[in-house]
């Protein structure tokens, strides 16, 4: 039977009830399964629903081991297709995965300037839903 509102206030001011307390744990656990099971439909690349079907694309400026903490941290998400760091450096060239340093528009070379201009041209050629920025000057740089 479902708890009432008189067994829930008798467990909250002290009057300790096992049966009460096993079926709060037992809800509370349906609950989160409930949660969880949901979550994970909406976080699946895997599913067929349009809306979690969503993969990004990400530009992340930034040279610096901050940087690769960062393109680390948003490869583990299932949401993320790919991460282009830009200029990037050793650690994030050499991650792989989902991670990439930018390169010129021919492939041949990186790119290692990350003035407006560049973010900008790189941005629009990979399509990028999102600009994660990681040094303070960019942004003090507008």
């Amino acid at each position: 039977p479902a708890a009432t509102e008189a067994d829930i206030a008798s467990w909250v001011y002290g009057d300790y009830n096992a049966t009460f307390a096993a079926q709060l744990a037992s809800a509370t656990l349906g609950a989160l399964g409930m949660l969880d099971g949901r979550a994970s439909v909406q976080l699946s690349p895997d599913t067929d629903d349009a809306s979690s079907s969503r993969r990004d694309t990400v530009v992340l400026i930034g040279s610096g081991g901050r940087e690769h903490a960062l393109a680390v941290a948003l490869s583990e998400s299932p949401l993320i297709r790919s991460i282009v760091v830009l200029p990037g450096n050793g650690g994030t060239e050499g991650e792989g995965g989902k991670i990439r340093n930018a390169m010129a528009a021919d492939g041949s070379t990186p790119l290692t300037s990350a003035d407006n201009g560049t973010v900008i041209e790189l941005v629009r050629r990979v399509g990028a839903d999102m600009v994660v920025v990681g040094p303070e000057q960019p942004l003090v740089d507008g």
